[in-house]
């Protein structure tokens, strides 16, 4: 659905084609639009998560349902051991697969972060 819903924002908004659009949700993907021939050709897929790692963390150490504002996001500091973890975490992934769910994206190499 997102692709179509992009697809729509492109055409009321008249952006230019080609176009490519990122929607970070729970999980992010990507939206490429290229020019219409006789209709728009339109290309989209999951990219990796989004916000269900911190989302699926504020649920688990807090009474909160997700990060409000982004703000413990825009509270915290970058941490290379974990980051370098969850990189390795992506690059492992099935990179056949085209669409992601929260249940894809394990959170256990972020244990004992506060």
């Amino acid at each position: 659905m997102t692709p179509i819903y992009h697809q729509l924002i492109a055409s009321q908004k008249k952006i230019d084609l080609p176009v490519c659009i990122l929607n970070i949700g729970g999980i992010s993907n990507v939206t490429l639009i290229n020019k219409p021939i006789n209709s728009f050709e339109i290309f989209s897929k999951d990219i990796g998560p989004g916000n269900c790692l911190i989302d699926n963390w504020v649920r688990k150490n807090s009474k909160d349902k997700f990060d409000y504002d982004g703000l413990l996001a825009k509270s915290g500091k970058k941490n290379e051991i974990i980051f370098e973890q969850a990189q390795e975490l992506y690059m492992n992934r099935d990179v056949k697969k085209n669409s992601f769910d929260f249940n894809d994206f394990d959170i256990s190499f972020i244990r004992g972060l506060n």
